[in-house]
């Protein structure tokens, strides 16, 4: 008589495909087994396991390896059983490891100094490359800026345009390439009066005759058209006198109490072919007078 036995199981292929914070997919190749166990942990003791039913032809499988611990290494081996219940145990040791849980740390706030409006400053550190998210809050409202660039390690952002002499809340963010999110604890702060004035820039003036429409010849009377340009939201003035001496300013206009950047006055009924002199005048939400 002649016995010819089945060849053993085999493992034709394997390979970690993806891996996240707790868990890994191991997809395997196998043939000539029934069944197949995943044996796993952080040491080649393993502790945890996975079984799967296989069919003896050459077959593809991907098995969930679970409650795993971020940034860790793992153990894994692969015992193959055949038809007859023998179990084969020569797949030997491999090893894959977890990606670390992306972590932010060292959050700094700094206020800038001599800015138009409150500015800070934001620094913190990042384990692994994530974007910079950060999150503020002030009196209801909440705001958010965001970076898409992937840094590791250090991070800064500039937070510009915040209200004077007022209590914020703020969180620092990011996100991996994994969609795996940090989050720092949140931190409290409070910016500085606003004491410093508008910086008045881009004086512009011209003189006009105004329009015979609305004047005869022999009453007709000059027009001054004045701009200029904040770097912060203030008002509009224009203090003017007759002469080009500057010692005093008699006359004035009406104050435009809306905040903006460019101005932009008219003063009319001046005389026509005669020197006059002006200052332009801009005061800032917190009062603070800027004048050229």
């Amino acid at each position: 008589l002649t016995l010819v036995t089945n060849p053993a199981p085999r493992v034709e292929d394997v390979e970690i495909s993806t891996t996240g914070l707790d868990y890994a997919i191991l997809d395997i190749t196998t043939k000539g087994s029934v069944k197949a166990t995943i044996l796993y942990g952080k040491t080649k003791s393993y502790g945890a396991s996975k079984e799967i039913n296989t069919s003896t032809a050459s077959s593809e499988y991907s098995v969930m390896l679970t409650d795993l611990e971020d940034g860790s290494e793992y153990h894994y081996t692969i015992l193959l059983t055949d038809e007859e219940g023998y179990e084969y145990e020569n797949f030997g040791d491999m090893v894959f490891t977890t990606p670390p849980r992306p972590q932010i740390s060292n959050v700094q706030i700094q206020e800038k100094t001599g800015v138009a409006t409150p500015t800070i400053e934001v620094f913190w550190e990042s384990n692994i490359a994530i974007n910079s998210i950060v999150k503020y809050s002030h009196d209801g409202k909440s705001l958010d800026k965001v970076d898409m660039e992937m840094i590791e390690g250090e991070h800064s952002m500039e937070i510009e345009g915040l209200d004077p002499d007022s209590a914020y809340q703020l969180t620092v963010e990011g996100v991996d390439s994994m969609g795996n999110r940090a989050t720092s604890e949140v931190y409290a702060f409070t910016t500085a009066t606003d004491t410093r004035p508008p910086q008045v820039s881009s004086i512009k003036s011209e003189g006009d005759i105004q329009s015979s429409d609305i004047q005869s010849d022999r009453t007709r009377s000059a027009q001054l058209i004045i701009s200029w340009e904040t770097d912060e939201p203030s008002s509009s003035q224009v203090l003017y006198g007759e002469g080009a001496s500057s010692d005093g300013f008699p006359y004035s206009t009406q104050t435009d109490g809306e905040m903006r950047y460019e101005h932009l006055i008219i003063i009319s009924n001046l005389s026509p072919s005669k020197v006059y002199h002006f200052k332009v005048v801009s005061k800032d939400s917190a009062g603070n007078v800027g004048a050229s």
